[in-house]
């Protein structure tokens, strides 16, 4: 079983933005209990392959927090079924039932719900209405240049590998 760590950043001038939260080593099982009472939208702008990205939320989150939370939304470009195939009955069935397009979300069905997005905090979304809770689910594991640190700043809360 997993833990999470949450740390509150400083507020010092010459280090990383305020009032950030990260979470380090996130869990299916710590998050489950935050997320139960609402909608999540898990943002996950990759293909579809064997990659470590498409892994950890697709085949490793996706599956476990689905039944533990009220509505989960995986925003990704639907998996091909020759690639759906290769998957084992249970996953493919995971993720096909969370599985929509981002169009398919609309703005006020995304303002009820916590958001997840996954990759460089630069190119989340602009929401014209706001999120209940915004999560950057950040790919990097080192130091992030300056300008993704400073595009964290619109996430409630950050979450590294």
């Amino acid at each position: 079983r997993w833990f999470a760590h949450v740390l509150q950043l400083g507020t010092e001038s010459s280090g990383p933005p305020a009032n950030i939260h990260i979470v380090c080593m996130a869990s299916p099982t710590t998050g489950a209990a935050v997320f139960s009472s609402h909608p999540v939208e898990w943002r996950i702008p990759i293909g579809c392959d064997f990659s470590g990205f498409f892994v950890e939320v697709a085949l490793g989150f996706i599956p476990v927090l689905r039944p533990r939370v009220s509505s989960l939304y995986l925003l990704q470009t639907r998996c091909p079924d020759s690639f759906l195939a290769q998957l084992p009955a249970d996953e493919a069935h995971a993720y096909l039932s969370a599985q929509v397009a981002d169009h398919d979300r609309s703005a006020s069905e995304t303002a009820g719900s916590i958001v997840i997005e996954h990759g460089n905090p630069c190119l989340m979304r602009q929401f014209p209405l706001r999120p209940l809770h915004v999560v950057a689910r950040l790919m990097s594991e080192g130091m992030l240049p300056l300008d993704q640190l400073r595009c964290a700043e619109a996430a409630d809360e950050i979450w590294v590998p």
